[in-house]
């Protein structure tokens, strides 16, 4: 059967209307909604570490005989806003090649997590809670030289504190050899994040 040409004009346009609508409903159809997360930002923490001797040094000590002994104690303060290990190493160095000093003087270092104030030296009211090195200064240089060997590992937060009292004694038994003897020591506490 044929169409005459105006029923298939009249169909075509039909069609196109169609497809138009669609197309035009189709893009306006979809639903939407958004949130947003605001004020983001990021800040690096710190670590820091101080102590209250304000650089002078905890031990001077001349003239010592066997048996003699002396003590000192210095405040170690964490400030640092991020959790850190902190630990004790040291260096000790003889005076003279050859010297012994080191390997007579014995050191015992402890620990007092509960005092606060200035130390600055003296021990005030110090309560030992634990130990953190019994041994010869020698064996101390040797075998806490550095953080990673450090000593008395202390798993610090801020504005946290501990006192560290040094007991040095002379041992009784040094022979002859040690007269003159001398040494030198620095005790570093070092933090770092954990």
């Amino acid at each position: 059967m044929l169409v005459p040409g105006g029923l298939r004009l009249a169909a075509a346009v039909l069609s196109v209307a169609l497809v138009t609508s669609f197309v035009v409903r189709g893009s306006y159809a979809a639903f939407s909604g958004a949130t947003s997360s605001t004020g983001n930002s990021w800040e690096a923490g710190t670590v820091t570490i101080r102590d209250d001797d304000s650089g002078s040094t905890l031990f001077t000590a001349s003239g010592l005989t066997p048996g003699d002994t002396g003590e000192r104690c210095i405040l170690v303060t964490y400030d640092g806003s991020a959790a850190a290990d902190v630990r004790l190493y040291g260096s000790v160095s003889d005076d003279t090649a050859g010297d012994t000093l080191d390997s007579n003087l014995d050191l015992v270092v402890t620990y007092d997590s509960t005092t606060t104030g200035t130390f600055a030296g003296g021990c005030g009211d110090f309560s030992p809670e634990g130990t953190v090195y019994t041994g010869t200064l020698a064996a101390f240089g040797t075998t806490h030289s550095a953080y990673a060997s450090g000593a008395g590992s202390w798993a610090a937060t801020t504005n946290q504190t501990r006192v560290y009292r040094f007991v040095y004694t002379l041992n009784a038994a040094a022979g002859d050899d040690v007269q003159g003897d001398g040494v030198s020591a620095i005790f570093t506490w070092e933090a770092q994040n954990t």
